[in-house]
Formats: C-alpha cells, structure tokens, sequence
C-alpha cells in the first residue's frame, strides 16, 4: 500500500513546508520506493523550515511498488493541461473494461497506471467516476483552477483514508501518523471512541482515536470547495436486484467464474504473490484458485500458517494440542503452493518501528501476522492474499434461508429445507421439523438477552469505570445495532449488516510495515453483488456455504471442501505465548499504574486479574472462554498506547 497525502489551506494562504514534508518524511518507511512532494517548482523540496511555499495547495506520495504497470507510475501527477493534480493508492480490477469505456488506446493497456485510468475516468464522470472503479482505492483529485478537491475511497474501506479540517486547512492522509506528524495537529483523545474500542462495539461514524482526526467512510466520496465540504455515499448494497436461474448449477457455475476472476486480478503484482493459509474452507478456496492460476505464469504461491511448535504439542496443560497442520498439509500437496508454517519459536525478537506506532494493533510484540509479514518480505513478497470476509457474505453459513420460506409462507421450500437437513444430519423428518420450528419460535423477533447483554457490556470489557459512566456508555450499548436490532431473518439482510461490521483499512498497518499488501478475493464487488442476489437457498439448503463447497468440487481436496468441524484456533497455542510472555504484559500494568491518567480509562484491577489469575486457570483448566481474549488484548493495547501518549504529551 502505497501512502498519499494531502493540504489544502484556506484564505489563500501559502503551504507550511514543515508540514507537508513532515508527512512525507512520516511515510518513507511505509513507502520505500520513492517520495514526492508536489508542486516542486513552489520550493516546497527547498524552502527552509518553518517557511511557506507560494502554493496554497501541496501534495506528497510515498510509494510501495505491488502492480506491474506502477514501474510507469510517478505521484503527485499533474495534468497541466486539465488543471488536475492526483494522488492515489489503488489496484483497479475492471482495467480492461475502464480502457475501452474511455478510449485509452490499445497500444497502452499493459503500460498505462492505475491512477491515469483513475485520472480519465474523473475527466469523463466527475464526482461520479467512483461508481465505475472496482477494486481497492483512495484517492484525491486537485481542480488547480476551480480549486476544489475530490476525494474517493473503495466501498468496503480496504485503502485507508483519514482527514482534518480546520478553520485554516484541509488536511489529509492515508496514515494517522502521518498526520499527527504536523506539530500543529490537535491531538486530543476522542473518549466516546474509546469506549466503544474497549466495549468491543464498531463505531459507525467516522471517529477515530483523536478528536480532530476523521475517518474517510468506505463507499463515499467528498468534495472541499469554498471552506465547504461535500460528503456523499455512492455505493450501497442494492437488495431489489434478483438473479433466478431454471438450472441450480447456473448459479455455481457463476459463483466459481465471478471467485476465479476475483483471485486474478489480485494476483497482478511486480513481485512474488502470498497468501495466508488455515485448515477451513475460506483461505484453501482462495489458495487453490490462486495456485492454479499462479502455475500457468510459471510462478509459485507462497502460503504461511500458523500451527503449534514442537514445544507447544508437548506441553502439559489442558489447552487442546490439536492444531490444523494435517489440513493444511492437504493443500501443501496442490501443484504451484509452496507452504510455510509459522511458529511461536521463530518469532522475531521485535518489530519495526513503524509497527510501535500503529493505533489498532492488538499488541506491539511480534507475533503469528509479524513474522508471516517479516517471512513474505524476506522473499521479496509483496502480495499477500487473505480469506476474511467470506462469513460476512461470499460464503455466508447462516440457517436464515429456513426461516425465511416460513415467514414468507412457502411451505414447499419449507418441507424442501426440512427434508435436505434431515438427510445431510442423518436424523428423523419429524425430529428435525420440531428442531427448526423451535429455533424460528426462540429466535423470532427476541432481542439479545439481558444476561448476554450484561455479560458482553459489564463483564468482558476492562473500560475504567469513570470514563464509562461519564460517556455513558452502558446506555448507549443499548441504542447500538450489535444489541438493537432483531434477530435477523433475512439473509440479505443479515449479509448487510455483516458486510459493514469491520474498517479493514485499519487492519493495514502491520502489513504495511513489512511492505506487504493485504488483499482480499472475497471482498470482491461483484462477488458481493452476486450473493446479495441469488435466492437464499443457493447459500443454505440442508449444508452450509453451499455455494462455495459446490463451486471447489474438483479443485478443493473435499477433507477441507466438505469439513464441517472446524473448532480449531487460526491462533493455536497463542494462550502458552501470552503465558511465556507474561513480563512483557506485567510491564505494561506497571507503567500504566504509574500513569495517574490511564485508570480512568481501563480498568487496572480488572486487567491484573485476568493475567495473573485467569490466564492461570485457563492453562489449568482449558476454558479459553473465561480468559475473553479480544477485550483483554484490546486493553493491554490501549494501555500501552494510552501511556505513550501520555508521555508524549508530557514531554511537550
């Protein structure tokens, strides 16, 4: 992922080069392969500090080489003869499509940049260009001459973009450090999205940790012009459109193109190609696709996973031994995969700098993603392919179709759902009906329990009392959708919901830091789009992701294609890593003990419990539940990161 930034001051005042440089400079390590600043003719590379160019406008790229057309590329691009300067980070899927749309000659289809196709499509669309890119991207366009600037980002987020505007700039970047870089920039902590990150609750606004700094929203695009600014949503998930075929195999056989050609066109890299790997159905899919594809360049895919060490299989407390190594050694024997296995005995003794510093990281010690990431970059891979998002829509597992050929009153699809569980269950007709007609009576239109409620609010958080009560963040609970909303009957519906759960342009850091970029097939548009689209039971009928087990039969070893028992951790052992580690996380609760701000934001008792008590009966007992892993990292982290800033400020 490359990083584009951004400042645009208001009241024609000219550019600070302190402060577009800083940032620039911020994002080298991110960027290795060459840094701009634009307009250079300004002075803006050689004006002294603390001096402003004559520009009211500036713009910087630090750039990480992943496409094969990016050897063409060079960032800021200025249009002189449109008036157009962009700054973009982007892997455009539909090039083919977009260079016939805009009569691009055919002599430039391998040569030509993303950002020039992304820069023809403004000229030809304006703020509407966006709806006709796939793929993942963030991007600004500067209108020299009506000075006005356009922002884009993809619609499921995976590009991160962030911003701060005040009465005197504009300011933007693909990295919150980068822009904390300013000296300037207000830093004052945003203590409602705080709370939230401790409670575990998404935010769906555009917060972030600090105050001033806003989060970009996936799918939208802005327009800033005359000190305004202009934010509109281009993309949602449209749950009219319909796709009825007469045959059944229509529909898969649709599904494995749309799957195959969202694996390719995130294959296109100027390096070696990688992929994360587990024992489940998602990232096998992916890496067998991927593989064969990868054979016919010639090339290998390269796939890390993260099984117990030897050490770890011998150890004797009660956590489960078991991890996926004898799965993922089924796709080790796949022509053109080329497998590693990642373990907690070769992790890296720490990690860079630039890691140290991310925002939503849930620890800063080296760990399965680190040393996959330090793994990839040490073979000159810069391509990472991931199976995420494939429960939250491509290969959603959820029962709703049964319940919505009830609700709709279509016995015959009913009896045909009952019918297909009790045969792929082995279990009577009858004994099934009263099973499935239990659930829909239980789950209809009840809202979350208030034991559960209590238990995901007040027990499982360590958010500090104080800060709780002030923002009110128990009552809020209440309001937000995780709790509010009914449970679903709809599988489009629930797919929405799911689809929007998550910002993974966050995710970025760690990967970035390694100068590796994640992608993700399975977060395709058009793959989405399909799902969203064909009836319910393409997706549940009688057997779980249905649409992908049949799609894979042939190219997916059907141990992994038809396993239905996946409990093992993607994380195995990592309850012996943290117990190893437990003078890493002691050292943490010290300092944030002698931090007099951070009790007010976690609870100190609460987190010491966990770890010197918890942790204990956990590699007693085996019960990994009662440690509530997710909340208890998140806490560490933020105290950690609290304490930082803390210092930081102090020092100022």
């Amino acid at each position: 992922m490359s990083i584009i930034h951004g400042i645009i001051h208001l009241n024609d005042t000219g550019v600070k080069s302190d402060d577009i440089r800083s940032m620039e400079q911020t994002g080298r390590p991110l960027g290795p392969d060459g840094s701009c600043i634009w307009p250079d003719y300004a002075g803006m590379s050689t004006c002294g500090p603390g001096k402003r160019s004559d520009a009211s406008s500036a713009f910087a790229f630090n750039m990480l080489r992943t496409l094969p057309a990016s050897r063409y590329e060079s960032m800021p691009l200025h249009d002189k003869d449109a008036g157009l300067v962009i700054v973009a980070d982007a892997r455009i899927d539909n090039r083919d499509e977009l260079i016939d749309a805009l009569d691009i000659p055919g002599y430039l289809r391998n040569e030509i940049s993303d950002v020039r196709i992304i820069l023809s499509a403004y000229k030809k669309w304006r703020e509407e260009c966006a709806v006709h890119l796939l793929g993942d991207f963030a991007f600004a366009i500067w209108n020299e001459r009506r000075k006005k600037l356009f922002l884009a980002r993809d619609i499921f987020g995976l590009r991160p973009l962030y911003y701060h505007l005040s009465n005197r700039s504009f300011v933007f970047s693909s990295s919150i450090q980068c822009l904390l870089a300013i000296k300037s920039m207000p830093t004052s902590l945003d203590e409602e999205h705080l709370a939230y990150n401790l409670c575990r609750l998404s935010c769906d606004d555009n917060s972030t940790l600090y105050k001033e700094i806003k989060r970009f929203l996936p799918a939208h695009t802005m327009v800033f012009e005359n000190e305004k600014l202009e934010v509109k949503r281009y993309w949602t998930p449209d749950r009219s459109r319909e796709i009825r075929y007469s045959d059944d195999e229509d529909y898969v056989e649709e599904y494995r193109q749309i799957l195959t050609e969202a694996v390719r066109c995130r294959l296109a890299s100027s390096s070696g190609v990688g992929s994360l790997l587990s024992g489940g159905l998602d990232s096998p899919s992916i890496c067998a696709i991927a593989a064969r594809l990868l054979k016919e360049r010639g090339e290998v895919l390269n796939t890390y996973s993260f099984v117990l060490s030897e050490k770890e299989k011998l150890s004797k407390d009660k956590l489960s031994k078991k991890d996926e190594r004898p799965f993922i050694e089924l796709m080790h024997n796949i022509a053109g995969i080329s497998g590693h296995f990642v373990t907690s005995d070769i992790f890296p003794e720490s990690v860079p700098e630039s890691v140290k510093n991310t925002l939503y990281s849930l620890t800063r010690k080296p760990g399965y993603l680190s040393t996959t990431f330090s793994m990839a970059q040490a073979e000159n891979i810069r391509v990472i392919l991931a199976g995420f998002g494939g429960d939250q829509c491509a290969t959603y597992a959820g029962r709703e179709p049964v319940f919505e050929s009830l609700i709709s009153f279509n016995p015959s699809l009913f009896f045909r759902h009952i019918k297909a569980i009790a045969e792929y269950n082995k279990r009577p007709f009858i004994r099934t009906l009263a099973n499935v007609l239990r659930q829909f009576i239980n789950n209809r239109n009840r809202p979350i329990s208030e034991t559960d409620f209590r238990d995901f609010i007040y027990n499982r958080p360590v958010i500090g009392k104080e800060l709780a009560e002030e923002i009110g963040i128990y009552k809020r609970a209440r309001s937000h959708l995780r709790f509010n909303r009914r449970n679903a009957t709809s599988c489009k519906e629930k797919m929405v919901y799911l689809l929007y759960g998550k910002d993974l342009g966050e995710d970025q850091e760690l990967s970035d830091s390694y100068h590796c970029e994640r992608r993700y097939p399975l977060f395709d548009r058009r793959l989405i789009e399909f799902c969203l689209s064909v009836p319910p039971e393409q997706h549940f009928l009688g057997m779980n992701r249905r649409l992908i087990r049949r799609a894979m039969k042939g190219i997916l070893p059907d141990e992994l294609r038809l396993r239905h028992d996946k409990t093992y951790s993607n994380a195995p052992g990592i309850f012996n890593i943290i117990y190893e580690d437990i003078e890493y996380y002691r050292n943490i609760l010290t300092k944030a003990r002698t931090n007099p701000n951070i009790a007010r934001y976690i609870d100190l008792d609460k987190l010491h419990n966990r770890l010197e008590h918890t942790l204990a009966e956990v590699m007693r007992e085996g019960d990994i539940s009662k440690f509530m892993m997710g909340p208890t990292m998140c806490g560490f982290a933020m105290a950690e990161l609290l304490d930082n800033y803390f210092s930081q400020k102090n020092r100022k």
